[in-house]
């Protein structure tokens, strides 16, 4: 009986004080208060997830998710991903900080100028139209990224002779550069790249060839 209060006197909290109760507690605590009525495991769904992998086709999973997206989610990864999911995941992304996306479709970049607190980024086995889409993807990364990772980067078009981001802002600093190809180096290092890597040999590089 006293259990059947406790959940009866939850339920009747005024949402914003549910709300920052939930956020307070850890995931094993969620999972079994989300155990003790449809209504809390309504509300507790938000809190559980902190990271999301999505392989190949995610349409269902995300559809399944619609009007309960995570709030604490932190780490976003996709692999293989052929249509463009990025406005779908946008309303899961206000505490991303680490962010995959590999192979698929590089539409789903678009989805990292948004994120406000990323931190580690990386990008494999991409190919976009021509250099002046990567770099204008570079050229909006948010100031606190600290880490980018970069493997097999392609390009439908060569244009690299264009200088195309000369006269483009500098954008993020990174602290931590990791890449495995000469090719991907190499576009890091132009002088049209709109990212700045001033202190990443200097920090922590990671830099390595094959």
């Amino acid at each position: 009986m006293s259990s059947n209060r406790q959940h009866s006197a939850l339920e009747d909290l005024p949402p914003e004080l549910l709300q920052q109760i939930l956020s307070l507690l850890d995931i094993p605590t969620l999972k079994w208060l989300s155990l003790a009525s449809s209504f809390l495991r309504a509300v507790c769904f938000p809190y559980i997830f902190r990271a999301v992998f999505l392989y190949g086709p995610a349409c269902t999973f995300i559809d399944d998710l619609k009007g309960r997206a995570p709030t604490r989610m932190h780490t976003i990864g996709l692999t293989w991903i052929m249509g463009d999911i990025s406005a779908s995941l946008l309303p899961w992304c206000a505490k991303v900080h680490t962010v995959r996306i590999s192979s698929g479709n590089v539409r789903n970049t678009e989805i990292i100028r948004w994120l406000s607190v990323l931190r580690d980024l990386e990008l494999s086995r991409l190919t976009f139209w021509v250099v002046e889409d990567y770099f204008r993807l570079l050229a909006n990364l948010p100031p606190t990224l600290k880490k980018l990772a970069v493997h097999g980067i392609r390009f439908r078009f060569d244009n690299s002779g264009t200088g195309c981001y000369a006269t483009v802002r500098r954008g993020a600093e990174v602290q931590h550069l990791e890449t495995h190809l000469g090719e991907d180096l190499s576009v890091l290092l132009r002088d049209d790249c709109p990212i700045s890597l001033k202190f990443a040999s200097g920090v922590c590089s990671t830099v390595s060839s094959a």
